[in-house]
Formats: C-alpha cells, structure tokens, sequence
C-alpha cells in the first residue's frame, strides 16, 4: 500500500506563529509513522509514549530533551534517536530554520493514536 501525502492527517498545535505540525501518515494497533515540521522557536509537547519511538532528523538541528535522566542532545541533519517506551521528552527548535523529523512510535495493544482538541491551542512549555 503506497500512502501519498494527499491521504495524511494532519494536525497542528501551539499558538499563531509558532504551531507545530505533525502529518500522520500511517497509524495501525502496533505502530504510528508521522513527519514533524517544528518552525524556529517551536517545541514538541513533552511526554512519554506508550511504546518505543524513532526519530530520524531530515532537515535542521533540534535539541531532543529526556527528562528522565536530564540529558540534552543536540541532533542534526541524518542524526536518529531511539526514545524507549515511557520516556519523558520533548524536542525543540531553537534555530531560526525549520526543523523536519520522521518519527515512528510502536504502540501498545489497545492504545490508539488521538488528537485531543486541547492540544490543538496549546502553548509549548520546555521542560
């Protein structure tokens, strides 16, 4: 099955001129594939997921956040991260270019991918 970006969903949130956009490409029972878009002087929100995630840098140099053990890395360009399952974190933007990661989340049984409207209007916080 080939997924053409006319099929994505995608969502943004953060406030007027600072919004992240996340376009969903694929998101089955056991694993989500989306594209993250950070513009300069944006952040992901923080959290932790229900299971593994990838992230692969394609454009820009983000600062990837754990909380857990409050470690800081810098990425770049080419640059992946492995972010285990329940790890807090947050990725952030702080150049003025834009910021493109492909990221892909395993998902626990029974967990679905959602988009709740409050994040929608959502002011990034670091952490």
């Amino acid at each position: 099955m080939v997924i053409t970006r006319d099929k994505e969903l995608s969502t943004l949130y953060g406030f007027e001129g600072h919004q992240v956009c996340s376009e969903i490409f694929v998101s089955t029972d056991a694993f989500c594939f989306n594209e993250w878009t950070l513009p300069p002087g944006t952040t992901t929100l923080r959290g932790a997921s229900p299971g593994d995630e990838i992230y692969y840098v394609t454009k820009g140099d983000p600062t990837a956040f754990n909380a857990e053990m409050g470690e800081v890395f810098q990425m770049h360009q080419g640059d992946a991260l492995l972010i285990p399952r329940g790890t807090r974190h947050q990725i952030a933007n702080f150049t003025e270019k834009i910021v493109k990661i492909i990221a892909t989340m395993r998902l626990k049984p029974g967990w679905k991918m959602r988009v709740a409207a409050t994040f929608l209007r959502q002011e990034p916080e670091i952490l």
